[in-house]
């Protein structure tokens, strides 16, 4: 995987060319990368399953020469439509890998695309699905643990399934609790990535946060990578986190509301002198009127 940067855009990118696997294009835009198939919308294998109009259990017969698809509807037999008339099935897996630091290096890391592109093939193929194309996104996330907020990775994959590969079949396998994706993501990483930036004493895991099957053009919203209102004890710190002050829950004040300042950013250690008197007389109020 050969990463090409493009200067002179509003953000930074970077593309990408893969010869061993399905992905060939990344791209990286603030916090976020992604690796997809070429073109955007790849060539549907026969046999997908497709959503046209009401009709259930539809799937792709062919593709034509002048881009169209002929497609198997039941109870209408062949139908030919452009792509735009209609939507396949992709599934999409997102997991948080715990005490790993993001940094724009490890965004850019070939290395790390690569092992994790190979630790889920290999569990497409377990499932009798490999090869299936898939598209890898990376998210800046935290993870609260030992009373700290620790550094995490939020990694969204979005598989396209090959001919004669159902999407509903698939999502059964990857969703079943002895499925062991999240355990071979983290074998595959500690033994093939030794550099790889883990927090001091941190041990790495990896939590499936859900499995779903969606039409390609309706993906589900964006991931929750910070806690609305994360708990703190008087401050907050957080350097994964973007935000300047956060309304969360203090522990020194029984869990109550209370809006902090982000100690990691420079301007919350900027309001930090502003809001510290809010806390200060916050404080002895709600021990008079805890309610």
């Amino acid at each position: 995987l050969k990463l090409r940067l493009k200067p002179g855009v509003a953000h930074t990118r970077a593309q990408a060319r893969c010869t061993a696997a399905p992905m060939v294009e990344a791209e990286l835009v603030g916090a976020a990368v992604a690796v997809t198939p070429p073109g955007g919308d790849p060539t549907i294998p026969p046999g997908a399953e497709v959503r046209y109009e009401h009709f259930s259990g539809a799937t792709v017969s062919g593709r034509n020469d002048d881009g169209t698809y002929d497609l198997e509807v039941p109870g209408c037999g062949i139908v030919t439509l452009p792509l735009s008339a209609f939507e396949y099935l992709v599934v999409c897996v997102e997991f948080k890998l715990e005490d790993v630091r993001y940094r724009g290096h490890l965004g850019r890391s070939a290395r790390f695309f690569d092992v994790l592109s190979a630790a889920v093939q290999a569990q497409l193929a377990a499932a009798g699905a490999g090869g299936c194309g898939m598209r890898l996104a990376l998210h800046r996330s935290s993870s609260r643990g030992h009373r700290h907020w620790r550094n995490a990775v939020v990694v969204r994959v979005t598989i396209t399934p090959t001919a004669g590969t159902s999407a509903t079949v698939l999502y059964t396998q990857l969703s079943a609790p002895a499925c062991p994706l999240g355990q071979q993501v983290t074998e595959m990483l500690l033994a093939q990535m030794p550099d790889l930036p883990l927090m001091p004493e941190g041990l790495l895991s990896t939590q499936i946060r859900f499995v779903s099957v969606v039409p390609h053009r309706t993906p589900p919203g964006p991931p929750e990578l910070f806690e609305p209102q994360p708990d703190f004890f008087c401050w907050y710190n957080n350097e994964d986190d973007p935000r300047s002050v956060v309304c969360g829950r203090d522990t020194f004040q029984c869990q109550n509301p209370t809006p902090a300042p982000n100690l990691a950013t420079a301007r919350g250690r900027c309001l930090f002198p502003i809001l510290f008197p809010l806390f200060m007389l916050l404080f002895p109020i709600r021990l008079i009127c805890p309610g």
